[in-house]
């Protein structure tokens, strides 16, 4: 099916089950969704999330109450969005739901009436500019950032080990981007390190080349040779 635009939205939930729900409800009024089910396999979930910002008419992000919050992602969406000038729709799901405070001052959704809910999306979405036909059944292909690609990524970050948050300093990574990392991966060690590079990839607006010197000269200078050596080898 060829459809206007890429997608018609991303949506993106602590709450699994009223993700899967609305994602239904808007699917079966005709609207193409991006979802964490269609994640390019053998990407990271961090370059697929930026794809679905970047080719979606709308992001939906359905906030959750403090107790049920995993992590600090859909924030972070929330300002990528921004970022990418997308249209931001941000839904309380219950009452006790918390909207950051940055967005708290936007014109946001109850979502206790789900039907009325997925209406009013759907006025959102049909008012907005449509787009280029594109083939539905063809992922949307990601940005090109030269030798250092997802999977070399990936590797490197196995590799880091407790090494990363020196790294990350001497990449220009915050101390408060680093907690946040801290926070969000408290179990998998390697998905945090993969989170940490990737946001340092998307970041740096150099070339790859010179992206390429500066994970060398950081990984030098945290005394990891080893992995400077490997990556200098990176074509």
């Amino acid at each position: 099916m060829a459809f206007d635009g890429y997608y018609d939205f991303y949506i993106t939930s602590d709450d699994y089950d009223w993700e899967t729900r609305i994602l239904r409800k808007l699917e079966a009024k005709g609207l193409r969704g991006y979802h964490r089910n269609t994640f390019t396999l053998g990407s990271l979930k961090s370059s697929s999330r930026l794809n679905g910002i970047k080719n979606s008419k709308v992001t939906i992000i359905g906030f959750v109450p403090l107790s049920k919050t995993k992590s600090s992602v859909d924030k972070y969406l929330a300002s990528l969005s921004f970022e990418f000038k997308g249209e931001l729709i941000c839904v309380q799901i219950t009452e006790d739901s918390v909207i950051p405070d940055e967005y708290a001052g936007l014109v946001h959704y109850h979502g206790s009436d789900e039907e009325g809910l997925c209406c009013r999306i759907e006025e959102v979405i049909k008012s907005l500019p449509s787009g280029d036909v594109v083939d539905s059944s063809r992922p949307q292909p990601l940005e090109d950032f030269g030798p250092l690609t997802d999977l070399r990524i990936a590797e490197l970050a196995r590799e880091l080990g407790n090494d990363w948050s020196m790294l990350a300093t001497y990449l220009g990574i915050s101390l408060a981007q680093q907690q946040d990392l801290r926070r969000d991966h408290q179990i998998c060690s390697r998905e945090r390190n993969q989170e940490m590079l990737v946001l340092w990839r998307k970041r740096d607006s150099c070339s790859p080349s010179e992206k390429l010197r500066t994970l060398m000269t950081a990984l030098e200078k945290s005394d990891r040779t080893d992995l400077k050596d490997i990556v200098s080898l990176w074509q």
